[in-house]
């Protein structure tokens, strides 16, 4: 019969090799050391940076993304392995509570520990957002014509564009003779102009002009006169 050498108890399973029992070894701490938590993130769009910015359309998301990234920064001790982890943030991105499920490899058992960790916040804009707010765009939209009616389209067609496109429109100005539409994406500019493109035959003509190195800003004229 096995003993647990810590508790005595009889009636656990106890592990061969280490001499005591599950409860006792749980006790004993499954974590190793957890390195320091580090989050970039734009605090107008919620993008997250790693190497590049990320979007994503509900803070789920962000939680789902970050559970690899987590993951990767709890350290587990000799023959304790992650099996499954969850993260919740807190709604100030300050902390995160994480629930792990720990695969004990000498009891064959799942276990599972909560954890509150703190998180260092970086908040900075990326560069779309950067550039929303300083009103430096990348591609203007020059729409050209009288008609009152081919305006309004194309104002509910920036309307209808996707979530993520859409936030690169920076300002739409309206005029008698048409409507100027900036954005901090050429290509974003490009689809509208596309769409656009498909239901109205006009002069098309795009030019660039040197912003500054090789940094460009485009002019797409949409010439319906």
């Amino acid at each position: 019969m096995l003993i647990c050498a810590v508790c005595g108890s009889s009636n656990k399973k106890i592990s061969v090799r280490r001499g005591i029992c599950i409860d006792c070894y749980i006790k004993d701490g499954l974590i190793d050391y957890i390195k320091p938590i580090k989050l970039t993130i734009c605090p107008r769009c919620y993008r997250i940076k790693k190497q590049r910015w990320i979007k994503f359309q509900s803070f789920e998301g962000i939680e789902a993304f970050l559970e690899d990234d987590f993951k990767n920064k709890i350290v587990t001790k000799g023959g304790v392995f992650i099996h499954d982890i969850q993260v919740s943030l807190s709604t100030n991105l300050h902390e995160a509570k994480v629930t792990l499920d720990l695969y004990l490899e000498d009891y064959d058992e799942i276990t599972e520990i909560n954890l509150d960790l703190p998180i260092k916040l970086n908040k900075t804009l990326c560069e779309s957002c950067l550039r929303f707010k300083t009103e430096n765009y990348e591609a203007l939209i020059q729409l050209r014509t009288s008609n009152s009616k081919i305006v309004s389209e194309f104002e509910n067609l920036l309307e209808a564009m996707d979530y993520e496109d859409f936030e690169t429109l920076i300002k739409k100005v309206k005029f008698s003779y048409g409507m100027d539409a900036y954005f901090t994406s050429l290509r974003a500019a490009k689809k509208i102009v596309t769409e656009f493109r498909k239901k109205y035959d006009c002069k098309y003509k795009e030019t660039k002009s040197t912003v500054s190195g090789m940094r460009f800003r485009y002019t797409l004229l949409l010439d319906m006169r």
